[in-house]
């Protein structure tokens, strides 16, 4: 996973891709501004570091021992208190372990745990409605309010119509 910064968005949204993946029919000017646009975006991809994610937490830490049940378990997402007891650690040891093992507060991780789970789902082609109540939301606006302050985008923009 890669921080998309504005000029990246930018970008990715210019080229001229059709939601059914087909492409315009090439001349030579649109040929070459894609290329050129294809480029940038490779350039801008190599120049931001990847996000640290769920799939990041080396297997042997303590981050990934007791962060385990969070990102194997389907339903509503656990909280750092419930977390820490059934892992026998302090809320504090576990706010350190994710601090120091991935870069992370437990919350940005557990969104990002959320998030993945999210796109395998609306990759099925599941409403918004469902994806947020199969992830332990109380609304789809309060899973809404969570991809918004994640991404910057709404739900249907970050995963598609």
């Amino acid at each position: 996973m890669l921080e998309v910064s504005s000029l990246l968005r930018a970008l990715a949204l210019e080229l001229d891709m059709r939601p059914d993946g087909s492409q315009p029919p090439p001349d030579a000017a649109g040929l070459q501004r894609e290329r050129r646009l294809s480029a940038l975006i490779l350039d801008e991809c190599a120049a931001h570091a990847p996000c640290r994610s769920a799939s990041t937490c080396p297997p042997t830490s303590g981050c990934a021992h007791s962060a385990k049940p969070c990102s194997t378990t389907p339903g509503p997402p656990r909280k750092a208190r419930r977390l820490a007891r059934d892992s026998g650690a302090s809320p504090r040891t576990i706010a350190r372990l994710f601090r120091s093992e991935l870069g992370t507060s437990f919350v940005q991780w557990r969104h990002q745990v959320l998030l993945a789970r999210a796109v395998t789902l609306a990759a099925r082609k599941l409403p918004m409605a469902s994806i947020a109540s199969e992830l332990g939301y109380a609304s789809p606006s309060a899973f809404s309010a969570m991809v918004r302050r994640s991404v910057g985008a709404p739900p249907r923009s970050f995963f598609g119509s």
